[in-house]
């Protein structure tokens, strides 16, 4: 995809998975002086890798993160469905740290990458919500009309519920699984009068 990319001329931005050589290039990258602040608590330096497959070095992002509680997840020999927490080994510096390697064509400065990656990823998770929570992910039919029919309606369903719940979560962006039971229940108003219970359905913002 990248040659292919590149033979075109169009401007890439993957991340890479954590192989034996990445490993290598963050155990040597650690040690530099010249990690720069690159957005959300994380640091990224500049490096120029070729790997295994790769007919020419590219560049690449290296990016981290202080881990902020000292626990990594260990499968427990006995029951492998099951897992136990266990302390970081502190004397490793490198192991208190969640890495992320990111590599491109584009010739923007380390925060401006590390953050379109990071707005890439906003993407896909509205997609992954889509799919998982808007049905989009269940449809069984061959009719190819009343596919896009039937993803239309939820597309617009859910972006009503986005809106409605963006009203009373305006700092951050609440997924359906959560605020649909929430919300229902908890917009209204219930008042007592001459022995009587009576329920206010009422929305509204200023």
């Amino acid at each position: 995809m990248m040659k292919e990319a590149e033979k075109r001329k169009v401007k890439y931005l993957f991340k890479l998975r954590q192989s034996p050589n990445i490993k290598k290039l963050i155990s040597v990258s650690f040690s530099r002086k010249d990690w720069t602040a690159a957005g959300q608590g994380w640091e990224g330096l500049d490096e120029e890798v070729s790997l295994t497959g790769w007919t020419k070095k590219r560049r690449v992002i290296v990016l981290r993160r202080r881990i902020k509680e000292s626990v990594v997840i260990e499968k427990d020999p006995a029951s492998p469905l099951q897992a136990k927490l266990a302390l970081i080994d502190t004397s490793s510096p490198v192991a208190n740290y969640e890495y992320a390697i990111l590599v491109t064509s584009m010739k923007h400065e380390i925060y401006t990458i590390s953050q379109l990656y990071r707005d890439r990823a906003d993407i896909e998770n509205i997609f992954d919500e889509m799919k998982n929570q808007w049905s989009w992910g269940g449809f069984t039919t061959a009719d190819l009309s009343t596919c896009k029919t039937v993803s239309r309606v939820a597309a617009l369903i859910f972006n009503w519920w986005s809106l409605y719940s963006g009203l009373a979560f305006p700092d951050r962006h609440a997924e359906a699984i959560t605020t649909r039971p929430l919300l229902l229940h908890a917009v209204g108003r219930q008042t007592r009068h001459a022995g009587q219970k009576n329920h206010h359905h009422k929305f509204s913002c200023k």
